[in-house]
């Protein structure tokens, strides 16, 4: 069997182009060093080759090895663990007379659709679209700044930017998804030193945080530097710090200076448990109660009086123990813990830069929301509008983080197979 041949039929079987090229690579490279031994030994090209064809033994072997070893994966436990929380989200259609069911499935079914998309997709594609996925959200903030389309966008009580779409509205956090990719397409690139990307960074918090809630800012500030800390550069980690240090006392200093009352009175509130009960205190008591009144068992027949406003979103949790028990209650969070764990997990075993910056600015978005979502109903951090993944009724962040599910599972399916640009 000649050469060509030989490699032919046992990289005809192999899916993945890259893999395919690689393999086909390896195995030629290491032919051609069979044959110059042999012709060295006074062989001929013809000769050479063929024994050399022959020391790699069988064909069909050799393709069932690469096959196995560069098949796609999915990581069912993180799929499962994904599609229990959506479930468990559809409790939450108890919590308010005003919640649909029929909205809440249709919005989980096109969570679970946009999973399924992004994780059949070849995320290395991406990076072809670095610049268009930084860019384009850079230039919609513009456009919402200078309210060039004021019909398209509302304030919301929370102190963030609604965009109005044909069919439903979805939060401004949305282009967190595209400046994923846009950032994770620019911190690769060596020619962005430094000073570019905290230019470009601070461009972006302006545009962002003048449209948005103090939460969101700090969830796009966390995105970025988990993103920054796996680029795999220079003191990465001490600069990162440095950073974000400087940067949140500056944020503290505005916040001060400006007199919001809206923060202002949630983080003395937050210091001061138990201050203004009637007023702004009011709901910080009202979930210490609800969860002091909970049991172990759902409710036979709970008090009107648990419902109030934010219960089915930002208060969604306290009010899933109240209704639900303990057990449901403990349940959600060990499901909600178990899928931010698994994705923390993955971070490690992804050895493409790209991929794995993906992955660390995911897995920040879900832990923020997570974990400040649960502080806050427990009165450990001050109450703001952060909403529990997938748990918290609402289609937009429903959306948003599913697909950082599937973006997460796109770059694990595909995590063995040889990246291309090291193997150049």
């Amino acid at each position: 069997m000649k050469k060509e041949e030989f490699l032919q039929s046992i990289t005809q079987e192999i899916k993945h182009k890259e893999a395919k090229e690689a393999v086909y690579q390896e195995l030629d490279t290491h032919i051609k060093n069979l044959e110059r031994e042999s012709i060295q030994r006074g062989v001929s090209q013809e000769e050479a080759e063929k024994k050399a064809v022959e020391q790699m033994g069988s064909s069909a072997e050799l393709s069932r090895r690469f096959q196995k070893l560069y098949r796609t994966k999915i990581d069912w436990i993180l799929v499962s663990l994904f599609v229990a929380a959506l479930g468990l989200g559809m409790l939450t259609i108890k919590l308010g007379s005003s919640i649909s069911m029929e909205t809440k499935l249709i919005t989980a079914l096109i969570g679970l659709a946009l999973t399924a998309v992004c994780a059949f997709q070849n995320y290395r594609k991406w990076r072809e679209w670095g610049w268009v996925t930084f860019i384009a959200p850079t230039l919609l903030l513009v456009v919402f700044n200078l309210h060039i389309l004021p019909e398209r966008i509302q304030p919301n009580v929370q102190g963030t930017t609604v965009v109005n779409l044909s069919f439903f509205s979805l939060d401004l956090n949305f282009i967190l998804i595209f400046y994923l990719i846009g950032w994770g397409y620019i911190l690769q690139r060596r020619s962005c030193n430094v000073p570019i990307i905290a230019v470009l960074f601070i461009l972006t918090i302006v545009l962002y945080g003048r449209l948005t809630s103090i939460p969101n800012v700090m969830m796009y500030i966390i995105m970025i530097a988990s993103m920054f800390i796996f680029s795999a550069r220079k003191h990465a980690k001490k600069i990162t710090l440095l950073f974000l240090l400087t940067l949140f006392i500056i944020i503290a200093v505005m916040l001060l200076l400006s007199g919001s009352s809206y923060y202002l009175s949630r983080l003395s509130i937050a210091l001061h448990l138990g201050k203004d009960p009637a007023g702004a205190g009011y709901v910080p008591v009202h979930l210490s109660r609800l969860f002091h009144q909970a049991e172990w068992l759902p409710q036979a027949n709970p008090s009107e009086g648990y419902r109030i406003g934010g219960i089915d979103t930002e208060f969604v949790y306290a009010g899933l123990t109240y209704a639900y028990g303990w057990g449901i209650s403990i349940f959600i969070m060990l499901v909600l813990s178990a899928l931010l764990v698994k994705m923390i997990l993955l971070i490690k075993q992804i050895r493409d830069p790209f991929g794995k910056m993906l992955v660390s600015g995911s897995v920040s978005v879900y832990a923020f929301q997570l974990l400040y979502n649960l502080g806050m109903s427990f009165n450990l951090l001050p109450i703001m509008g952060v909403w529990l993944p997938f748990i918290s009724y609402g289609v937009g962040p429903t959306i948003a983080n599913a697909v950082f599910i599937g973006i997460v599972l796109s770059i694990y399916k595909t995590k063995d197979i040889p990246i291309k640009e090291l193997a150049n």
